[in-house]
């Protein structure tokens, strides 16, 4: 049984436009705060890891 992918993103951007809605849909919706100003240096830091090593 073949998929078709083209089916499967239409149904999926009808179901994020019924969430839009208010529509009961079974989306997952996971909701993350983040703050105003975000400390890159400071969260690499704590990797532990170099600008080089992040950025690949």
């Amino acid at each position: 049984m073949s998929r078709n992918i083209a089916s499967e993103i239409l149904e999926g951007l009808r179901e994020a436009v019924d969430h839009l809605d208010g529509k009961d849909t079974k989306i997952r919706v996971t909701t993350i705060d983040v703050p105003d100003r975000v400390e890159v240096r400071t969260i690499r830091e704590g990797f532990g890891g170099l600008n080089r090593d992040v950025a690949e």
